[in-house]
């Protein structure tokens, strides 16, 4: 018989031994919906689909629409990626110009700059949620600076109201990257709302998926150009031929809509159980040496728990470092991982940004990439626990903390 008191990973019995919730999860309803449009052959959201796809757009504007304002709007566009493109493109950032974004989040929010032909500039983090630091964001301000994105890293969104003022102050645009963060908020004010746009992700691991997708909050004219920049350079009113600016086809289908649409009423439910158990784990988690769960401010008043992350430290884990750590935590059952690299060492992102410097005629930021203490100790000791893991039974969830305690116990 397996010794319990034993690591998995040397014979001895896992913590948690059965399956931890899918990804994505798919209803009856979600089969109706997406089987509605299809047999009704109205697919494409340029021409008979578009029914379907405004619709969804109207429900996910009013779930990021503030209390008693009715002029945010949405525009339903192919991925998280293209959202931000056009966000940029539609703030009329292109090149010479520099954006702050933190360095520690996907590729996606530095590309998009890259893109358009700008340069990202890399601030460092709040330590407390790895959401950029609006401190370190001033910080790194040059005459060159035309747009901030802080992302909403994890869920946890990143104090828009400082990054807003801050803008405003400086006369540069603010975009939020809320590609993990539907339904969030800040002072009960939803994310996507704060910014000229706010961009958003339905990529399969997303808390609202359609496989790929994504979508930008935004008001009037400015939300007018991101819909025509999406749609070929057409605009609402215009003939089908008639292209007023350089496009792109970068819509969203109506069977991706009618997905995402159907998810939106059990997305209410989804979010409360992520909360619950985020509460769970934090509590449990923090008590083990070595082990900080990410802590959002009391400001954060909804918080999207795309991840659970937490910082592990290896001195209380007898100097393992945390490739040991998750591995030997994988073995007890619990799908923890490693986040993301930093961008500011990507070799890719640094050799786009000198060409777009040298084309515009622009000097690269000068030592942009120097002080980043926290992204870096993020990129070196930051797990994190998917959103679906989040979604599992409260004896599941125990067993996490169950499973750390017991690599501390053997360890520290």
């Amino acid at each position: 018989m397996a010794d319990a008191s034993r690591l998995a990973q040397d014979g001895g019995q896992a913590v948690h031994p059965g399956p931890w919730p899918r990804w994505p999860q798919v209803s009856p309803e979600d089969e109706a919906a997406v089987l509605a449009v299809l047999r009704a052959g109205t697919w494409c959201s340029a021409t008979a689909g578009a029914a379907e796809v405004r619709a969804f757009e109207r429900a996910f504007a009013a779930l990021h629409r503030p209390p008693g304002e009715g002029d945010l709007d949405c525009v339903s566009v192919s991925s998280g990626t293209a959202a931000l493109i056009l966000a940029l493109q539609a703030a009329g950032v292109g090149p010479g110009d520099e954006v702050i974004v933190p360095p520690y989040t996907f590729i996606a929010t530095a590309s998009a700059c890259l893109q358009v032909g700008a340069v990202p500039v890399f601030a460092d983090l709040d330590p407390a949620t790895l959401c950029l630091d609006p401190q370190a964001a001033a910080a790194a301000w040059s005459v060159r600076t035309r747009a901030v994105i802080p992302v909403h890293f994890a869920g946890c969104p990143a104090d828009p109201p400082t990054f807003a003022a801050l803008c405003q102050d400086r006369g540069a645009v603010l975009i939020e990257d809320a590609c993990q963060a539907p339904g969030a908020a800040w002072l009960g004010r939803p994310v996507g709302s704060f910014g000229l746009f706010g961009c958003f992700s339905f990529q399969e691991s997303k808390n609202l998926s359609a496989g790929e997708g994504g979508a930008v909050t935004g008001r009037g004219e400015a939300l007018e150009r991101v819909w025509s920049l999406h749609n070929a350079g057409r605009t609402r009113e215009g003939a089908w031929y008639g292209h007023e600016r350089i496009g792109q086809n970068l819509r969203l289908t109506a069977l991706q809509t009618a997905l995402l649409r159907s998810q939106l009423q059990r997305f209410p439910d989804q979010a409360a159980r992520r909360a619950r158990a985020a509460s769970l784990l934090t509590e449990a988690l923090a008590r083990v040496p070595g082990i900080a769960p990410l802590c959002p401010p009391p400001a954060a008043t909804a918080h999207a728990w795309h991840l659970f992350a937490f910082n592990y430290d290896p001195a209380a884990f007898g100097g393992r470092d945390r490739r040991a750590f998750l591995a030997a935590l994988r073995a007890e059952g619990v799908p923890a991982s490693a986040g993301y690299t930093l961008l500011s060492g990507n070799a890719a992102v640094a050799r786009q940004a000198t060409v777009n410097a040298q084309r515009a005629g622009v000097p690269l930021p000068d030592g942009g990439n120097a002080a980043l203490a926290v992204a870096r100790q993020a990129a070196d000791r930051c797990c994190w626990l998917h959103q679906a893991v989040l979604l599992a039974e409260e004896s599941d969830l125990r067993a996490i903390p169950e499973a750390v305690w017991k690599l501390q116990r053997a360890w520290g």
